[in-house]
């Protein structure tokens, strides 16, 4: 009879440990808009590599980290006259700053419409691509790069309960530039941001 109590007690209290850890689970799932960090243990400062839509990014500038925060939007892409543009936000050296990429020659309608982007790599070097930021001082500059690369893995559609609800963007990239006469290199970048209405632009 002991022996038998004791087992209830034990199924008991394993039940009661998984039902908190699905329900735990199934939150973090539904909550769409919120950074998820995962440092990754090779690259300290860094999120790890992920596909999730875990709204996070960041990139080493030389030995120190831009990264995502829990205040801004990391991500937001605009299209105008051909031009999509991805502008991430977020925290360099304590300060709020921004790095943009501008894509000639795309025109996607809707953040429903990114699937072509499944893939796809991108020359930075190449003259269809403009690069602005404040990393190097308190306004936004253009800056002309070396050679680089901006890669998006992997799109994918989410789905809550069988309703479309974003798309995630995830990827890396990396480029070399002087700027004030040192050679710099923004390197090990990589992003998993979902793309949806509060993020997705048509100017």
């Amino acid at each position: 009879m002991k022996t038998i109590k004791l087992l209830i007690i034990i199924l008991t209290f394993f039940s009661f440990i998984l039902l908190n850890n699905f329900c735990t689970k199934d939150e973090s799932e539904v909550n769409l808009d919120t950074t998820i960090f995962i440092e990754d243990q090779y690259n300290a400062g860094l999120p790890k590599y992920s596909e999730k839509g875990y709204n996070s990014f960041g990139v080493y500038i030389g030995r120190e980290p831009f990264v995502s925060n829990q205040k801004d939007i990391p991500l937001t892409i605009s299209v105008k006259d051909e031009n999509m543009i991805f502008r991430f936000k977020g925290t360099y050296q304590n300060n709020p700053k921004v790095l943009e990429f501008t894509f000639n020659g795309f025109s996607p309608k809707s953040y429903v419409d990114l699937d072509f982007l499944n893939g796809k790599e991108f020359n930075l070097a190449k003259p269809n691509v403009t690069i602005k930021t404040s990393l190097f001082g308190s306004d936004e500059q253009t800056i002309t790069i070396r050679n680089g690369t901006f890669i998006i893995n992997k799109v994918q559609k989410l789905y809550v309960d069988k309703e479309y609800q974003k798309t995630i963007l995830s990827g890396e990239f990396q480029f070399q530039l002087i700027i004030e006469n040192e050679p710099t290199a923004i390197h090990k970048g990589r992003f998993d941001i979902c793309v949806g209405y509060e993020n997705f632009f048509l100017l």
